[in-house]
């Protein structure tokens, strides 16, 4: 569907809002359900510099699903997720370690910007002749919409976010009214969901995966 026409249909509720205000609301909802349901995944190759703990991730990337540690293109092993408040309860020393990454985490730069952080911080960098190593994530890539742009065709149902367009304009205005659009919103967003889960689930009984037999430490 069209950004063009589902501001057609919001207007018919809400006829004095404006497109920027629209295009506002509708990111925003676009990167909220991007950090619940894989609506569009894409694949980031992170360069590794030795001794260096934390590198920069684009603002489209709104969550990592999973990374993988690749020695080459036929070793390679998954790392494991954990979080800067998890690292630092084990103890603060983690910010010296380096070494072959095991586990990454998610933070933050001195001016709000998102990190990747691999832990241990590797101890070899990529070689510019073969590429490798390197640490590839899997990610969810939302970038901003504009009116002439279309939803991806994964997402087949407008409801999530025709209520919650209207949630959001209707809560200085009539919260009340917000938050009856609220609850559609919250009821739409677990179906949508729900839908592009059990697609996930239906490639599974159809696809072979990818690499099943080198998933591990080589």
């Amino acid at each position: 569907m069209l950004v063009a026409d589902l501001f057609a249909e919001v207007k018919e509720r809400c006829p004095q809002m404006t497109q920027a205000r629209f295009l506002t609301f509708t990111n925003e909802l676009y990167r909220e359900l991007g950090k619940k349901a894989r609506v569009l995944t894409d694949v980031v190759d992170i360069t590794l510099i030795s001794n260096a703990s934390s590198y920069a991730i684009a603002s489209t990337v709104i969550r990592i699903w999973g990374a993988i540690y690749m020695n080459s293109a036929t070793s390679f092993y998954g790392i494991e997720a954990t979080s800067i408040d998890a690292l630092d309860d084990e103890g603060l020393f983690w910010r010296n370690w380096t070494g072959t990454p095991r586990k990454f985490a998610v933070d933050t730069s001195s001016v709000g910007a998102r990190l990747f952080v691999p832990v241990p911080a590797p101890n070899i960098a990529t070689s510019g002749t073969t590429g490798y190593p390197k640490i590839r994530l899997y990610v969810s890539d939302i970038a901003t919409l504009g009116i002439g742009d279309s939803f991806p065709d994964v997402v087949d149902d407008m409801s999530y976010f025709k209520y919650g367009c209207w949630q959001k304009y209707f809560e200085t205005r009539d919260p009340k009214e917000a938050a009856a659009w609220k609850a559609d919103k919250n009821a739409a967003q677990n179906l949508l969901i729900g839908a592009l889960q059990n697609f996930a689930q239906e490639a599974l009984t159809t696809v072979v995966p990818f690499g099943t037999q080198n998933e591990r430490r080589q």
